[in-house]
């Protein structure tokens, strides 16, 4: 990955989780960094974390604020242009759960998951898209294997995570013509602070590993993933290595998305 280095990354949503270990890792590659999340206590740490992998603090700058904003997505851009004269990388990270059914969402809800799941991120790559054109670069954004797997409770959440695939697949198609990829990783259970968000009883740690090791059984792998699996396919998607690889929807789940609901078998029938 040392294409890698010297690269100057965007990363929204950068404060915890799959934001934060994408990062660390891409410090590690020689990156700098403009990390920005809504806590500026939380950016603060994570830039300490980045500049232990070698940067240097000129390396990696924070900033914080609403992201769903059109002044914060401005100040943003004008930050890293300022700082480094050049984007070569956004991470579209940022986003939120709905842990509502399609019934019972209101209006509110449903506006503001799209808003933090979709609207920003289209919004954000059309402002850093002149800077990406002049370097080549690329978008990748943070999707879920939620976007093809239909689930209750959580509707809203999987239909902002289908728009967003297909707005990586769309704008590909528009911009590949100017040298810039776009793809996304579409992560699956991730051991982050968000899935932790789903249900109160997900704060005690016991009950969230108990949760983490039953879910670990419908992985192929035998295993849920970590911010660092994401942060891997993030590296390869905006290294040359992926120089031909865009408009792709990389799932980052264990191939938990190829597990289907298996048939009750013949000798199983009566025994439930």
């Amino acid at each position: 990955m040392d294409s890698l280095k010297g690269k100057v990354a965007i990363l929204t949503g950068a404060s915890s989780g799959i934001g934060a270990g994408v990062a660390i890792h891409l410090a590690g590659h020689g990156c700098k960094l403009l990390l920005t999340g809504k806590t500026q206590e939380k950016l603060d740490k994570v830039a300490t974390e980045c500049r232990k992998s070698g940067l240097s603090a000129d390396d990696v700058d924070t900033l914080s604020g609403d992201i769903t904003t059109h002044a914060t997505r401005m100040l943003v851009i004008e930050k890293a242009i300022e700082r480094w004269d050049k984007i070569d990388i956004l991470f579209n990270n940022s986003g939120i759960m709905c842990n509502m059914s399609l019934v019972d969402v209101s209006k509110v809800d449903y506006d503001l998951t799209f808003d933090n799941n979709v609207r920003c991120h289209v919004l954000m790559a059309k402002a850093a898209l002149p800077h990406l054109v002049k370097t080549k670069g690329c978008i990748i954004n943070n999707s879920s294997s939620a976007s093809v797997n239909a689930s209750v409770e959580q509707g809203v959440f999987c239909m902002t995570k289908a728009a967003l695939d297909m707005f990586t697949k769309c704008f590909a198609r528009e911009v590949g013509p100017l040298g810039v990829r776009v793809n996304s990783i579409n992560p699956g259970i991730i051991d982050t602070h968000l899935e932790r968000r789903k249900d109160d009883r997900m704060k005690e740690d016991a009950f969230y590993h108990q949760w983490l090791d039953a879910n670990a059984g419908s992985v192929p792998l035998g295993r849920t993933g970590n911010s660092l699996d994401c942060a891997k396919a993030v590296a390869f998607l905006a290294s040359d290595a992926a120089s031909y690889v865009t408009g792709q929807t990389l799932f980052v789940d264990g191939g938990r998305n190829i597990v289907a609901v298996e048939k009750v078998k013949v000798d199983q029938v009566g025994s439930r």
